[in-house]
This record gives structure tokens, C-alpha cells and sequence, in this order.
């Protein structure tokens, strides 16, 4: 091999060295990589949390607000999830609500299957009744009714 030859077989070895570090650089790493399918796991994670919250809103808000539509178990599982991704579009993490917002859907998940039922304990009869006190008699001579 002649020095020039080797001067250029140098010169290509290196070439090929700096490619191949700036395509290990221009890569994406594997966080990059695993990154889009981590935020599609919360994204799903997300949906599902809002769609059971929602299930457990709408249920009882619909037998105690309108029971006679008698909207159904696959009706309600299509309107949880339909606002299941619109709040998780708006609310991406769950846990990042706040507790003001948590503690209104924890009232109306309490509130909702029992707002049919009567606020007060109904009033128990006593064990015994009262004695009653018998009806007057009238005096003797004395004319009833006219007055």
C-alpha cells in the first residue's frame, strides 16, 4: 500500500467515526423513545379514572333527576367515557384536580343516591298510646245542641 493509499483509507476512517458519533447523537435516546408511550399510559390511565368517577356521577344523578328516561348501563358507559376524554384533554393528571374539585365530586358521589330518600327520620309512634280522656258527659237538665 503506498502512504497515500493509508492517508486515505485514514481519512475515510474517520469520516466514517464522525458519522457514526453524530448519528448516535441525532438518535433518539431511550427515554426519548419511551417517553410517547409513558404519556400514552397516563393518558390512559387518565381516561379510565375519569370514566369511572363519571359512571359513579351519572348513575345515580340519572335515577334521582330523571328516572323515567330510564337511561341505560351502556348509555351511561358511553356518556363516562365520552367526558372521560374530554376531561382528561383539560385535566391530564388526575391527581393534580385540587382538593376543591375533589371535594365537590366526593359531595355529589355521596349527595346523588340518596337524594330520594326523605331528609328526616320519619317520627316513630310511641309504644303505647296516650289514655284518651273520655267524651263529656252532659249535665242532667241540660239541653244539647241549641244554642
Amino acid at each position: 500500500m503506498t502512504e497515500q493509499h493509508t492517508a486515505s483509507l485514514d481519512q475515510n476512517i474517520e469520516q466514517l467515526e464522525a458519522d457514526i458519533e453524530a448519528d448516535i447523537a441525532a438518535a433518539p435516546s431511550q427515554t426519548a423513545i419511551a417517553a410517547p408511550a409513558a404519556e400514552a399510559q397516563a393518558a390512559d390511565r387518565a381516561k379510565t379514572e375519569y370514566q369511572g368517577l363519571f359512571e359513579q356521577l351519572l348513575t345515580p344523578g340519572f335515577d334521582v333527576l330523571a328516572p323515567a328516561w330510564e337511561v341505560s348501563a351502556k348509555e351511561i358507559t358511553a356518556l363516562s367515557e365520552a367526558y372521560a376524554a374530554v376531561a382528561a384533554k383539560y385535566y391530564p393528571d388526575p391527581d393534580a384536580l385540587g382538593p376543591e374539585v375533589g371535594a365537590v365530586l366526593l359531595t355529589a358521589m355521596v349527595i346523588l343516591p340518596r337524594a330520594k330518600l326523605p331528609r328526616k327520620r320519619p317520627q316513630r309512634a310511641p309504644a303505647t298510646p296516650p289514655p284518651s280522656e273520655p267524651d263529656p258527659q252532659p249535665e242532667p237538665g241540660v239541653q244539647q245542641g241549641r244554642g
